[in-house]
């Protein structure tokens, strides 16, 4: 899927600088830009993605998942400074008079990279599963659909007032598309980088992962007879941490009972999308849990 992302990108990133200086338009060129950073880190997500697969190694015992939200985090970091920059150029463009640009052009090329951009988001959306790789790279070609939509709409726009009283607004409408796209976009990249560090920082996984997760613990605790534990778990990329701790009473159970508990939690979580790495623990310290 990356791979089919990256030759997609490769296209369009080639197009949009071409098509956008020939065009003498800065909407297309920082369309290209955008694609073509999207290309690096595009690559950047498919060696993680390899790395990630092969497990864990003597150096990496518990394997390298964390490569998956720290890469995400450098796309988001990436295309936050991109956006930025993109707005501000084109406000400096704004105050200077704006620029010339054939709106026909503008609408062509806004069709184009637009069916080309959707088809590639819904294939990698359906596609994507839990990988948090594919999610990141569906949501740039999400955002690279907004970004074709707004110069469609713009330009077409542009198109209809040419020849009117207000035909001098059109050569603003070309650095404004830019404006416009890069202030909306700017949620998506910003949302990459806060859901990653929550990751980075071992915070709790989303409720769409705690709460099945939680339910299956609940379930098997009162089939064994067991007070609610104390659960901590943690997602980093495709794998949760998952603690369980129960407080019981001493001399009631033995090993053999906690190996029940432990083999009847794993057998449960095995429908989990996850790669769960599971600990589970009997205790009669009370301050044990804390």
């Amino acid at each position: 899927m990356l791979l089919i992302s990256l030759v997609a990108t490769a296209v369009l990133g080639v197009l949009g600088v071409v098509w956008g200086w020939l065009a003498g338009s800065h909407a297309i060129l920082f369309d290209g830009a955008y694609t073509g950073l999207g290309l690096l880190l595009s690559a950047l997500s498919l060696h993680a993605s390899r790395i990630v697969t092969a497990g864990p190694t003597r150096n990496y015992p518990f394997g390298r998942e964390a490569l998956a939200p720290l890469v995400i985090m450098i796309q988001g970091i990436a295309l936050l400074a991109t956006l930025g920059y993109a707005v501000i150029t084109s406000v400096l463009t704004i105050l200077a008079g704006g620029s010339e640009v054939e709106a026909l052009s503008g609408m062509v090329y806004g069709a184009v990279t637009g069916v080309i951009a959707v088809g590639v988001w819904l294939f990698l959306r359906r596609q994507a599963g839990y990988s948090d790789l594919v999610k990141a790279e569906a949501a740039q070609w999400l955002a690279g659909l907004g970004l074709s939509a707004g110069m469609l709409v713009a330009f077409g726009a542009a198109a209809v007032l040419e020849g009117t009283e207000l035909a001098w607004l059109t050569a603003y409408v070309d650095p404004a598309v830019v404006i416009v796209a890069g202030l909306v976009l700017f949620a998506i990249p910003l949302a990459m980088v806060r859901e990653t560090v929550r990751e980075l920082l071992e915070g709790s996984p989303p409720a769409s992962v705690e709460g099945p997760v939680q339910a299956i613990v609940d379930a098997v605790s009162a089939e064994h007879g067991l007070d609610a534990p104390t659960v901590r778990m943690s997602k980093l990329g495709a794998k949760l941490y998952l603690e369980v701790d129960y407080l019981v009473e001493a001399g009631r159970y033995d090993t053999a009972f906690a190996d029940r508990v432990r083999q009847a939690l794993k057998a449960a979580l095995e429908g989990q999308p996850l790669d769960v790495w599971l600990n589970v623990d009997l205790s009669t310290d009370a301050t044990w849990q804390h």
